[in-house]
């Protein structure tokens, strides 16, 4: 499986756009686009896109020149590079890419390079994994490309943001977002592919997705699968801020059991667990 983002000395948001990235330099190295092919040539992805890279052109070259947007753009789309689409198996929709500080937005949702602090949420997401078994002890950093690699689409909902701004792209990427969900319906929807929604903005985007709620977590009494449609897994947001609450629809992130219910799912339907040690 190829993972890889494709970098040119001096290349960035203001001699190079969004589009000019997608269909000349990654298809140029790639002309499947890692399996993507279809989805970035479809009209009206191909469409957004445009739109979206005149917008962020005219963002940057119209702005205050020490504008800085996040992630620096080979790794735009580097979450479509490490996955296939037809590998998936699990899909994490995170909101936007880290804004705080240089280096550690890197085109995965939750995910940071090695040597930048573990953020928040992702501390959580490591606490959850090792109180329900899945690792033995929280890894010494937050770069999780190998859940990538396994079968996990980790896509955050917003693809750029401007730096110390968060959501302050999340009108850009919209559409494009809900065009990318609606096609993963639409084209992966008999993979028995788990969604894990956390939070009430994810669980919105999350009703695009044909198929189930999971229940509660039962060690005993695994799902039954389904054939088409998506197992649809909610619960808060692993944000320190709501890791710990329940909300009126769904358990809080810190008692979801979400991990196992996700693998709990997996084996129903005869595939392979997710292993989410780093």
């Amino acid at each position: 499986m190829k993972s890889f983002s494709f970098k040119m000395s001096g290349m960035n948001y203001s001699n190079t756009t969004i589009e000019e990235y997608v269909y000349e330099i990654w298809k140029e190295h790639d002309n499947t686009l890692n399996g993507w092919q279809d989805f970035f040539e479809n009209e009206d992805v191909r469409a957004e896109i445009i739109q979206i890279s005149n917008e962020i052109d005219k963002i940057v070259h119209e702005s205050n020149p020490e504008t800085i947007i996040y992630p620096p753009l080979e790794y735009v789309f580097y979450a479509f590079m490490l996955i296939p689409m037809d590998q998936i198996k699990v899909i994490i929709l995170g909101q936007d890419p880290y804004h705080s500080n240089e280096g550690e937005a890197m085109g995965l949702a939750f995910s940071v390079p090695k040597n930048i602090r573990i953020p928040p949420s992702l501390a959580n997401i490591y606490k959850v994994l090792q109180a329900d078994g899945l690792i033995t002890e929280k890894p010494k950093h937050g770069r999780i490309t190998k859940w990538s690699k396994r079968g996990v689409f980790l896509i955050n909902t917003a693809l750029t943001v401007k730096a110390k701004n968060p959501n302050s792209h999340k009108k850009i990427w919209e559409n494009f977002t809900k065009i990318l969900l609606n096609y993963l319906n639409e084209n992966i929807s008999e993979q028995q592919v788990a969604v894990l929604l956390w939070g009430s903005p994810a669980q919105k985007l999350g009703q695009i997705f044909s198929g189930i709620l999971a229940e509660n977590y039962d060690e005993k009494d695994p799902p039954n699968p389904i054939t088409r449609g998506f197992y649809k897994i909610i619960c808060t947001h692993p944000s320190p801020l709501s890791a710990y609450k329940a909300s009126s629809s769904c358990e809080s992130f810190m008692k979801s059991k979400c991990f196992l219910s996700c693998n709990q799912y997996l084996l129903a339907c005869n595939k392979s667990e997710i292993n989410w040690k780093i």
